[in-house]
């Protein structure tokens, strides 16, 4: 990939604002918005995941694929199992509380022992490295 294909801290007249952007050979553009949990991680993490600033940024970007891009803490067994991953599986759906903010954010939740990628398969780089 070239490196003139990778851009960071894009922002938009809307409101956009993006860490990163990647177009990809085929046109496609990737836009990541990178957040790291504090540590200890706050009580609600998927709360401060979903904030509506940070969605609201990736909604207002120009890009084909909106990609929040986490590293958290704690296990993957976990986050399924304190239903984190189906909180997150609904903002995809329908948005942050049924609104729609953040409907179609691609979730990438880095942590101690692999990743969560919400939805599962999804898209989430031009090269599927991520």
């Amino acid at each position: 990939m070239p490196a003139e294909s990778i851009n960071s801290e894009v922002q938009t007249a809307a409101g956009g604002d993006i860490d990163v952007h990647v177009r990809a050979e085929n046109g496609e553009v990737y836009g990541y918005q990178m957040k790291r949990l504090s540590d200890p991680p706050p009580l609600d993490p998927v709360g401060e995941i979903t904030r509506g600033k940070y969605l609201g940024q990736l909604a207002k970007s120009d890009v084909d694929h909106r990609i929040m891009l986490v590293d958290g803490q704690g296990a993957v067994v976990q986050w399924m199992e304190n239903g984190s991953f189906q909180a997150l599986m609904e903002v995809h759906r329908a948005g942050r509380n049924g609104n729609g903010l953040g409907a179609g954010t691609t979730f990438v939740i880095r942590l101690d022992d692999g990743a969560l990628v919400i939805p599962p398969g999804a898209k989430t780089d031009p090269k599927d490295m991520l």
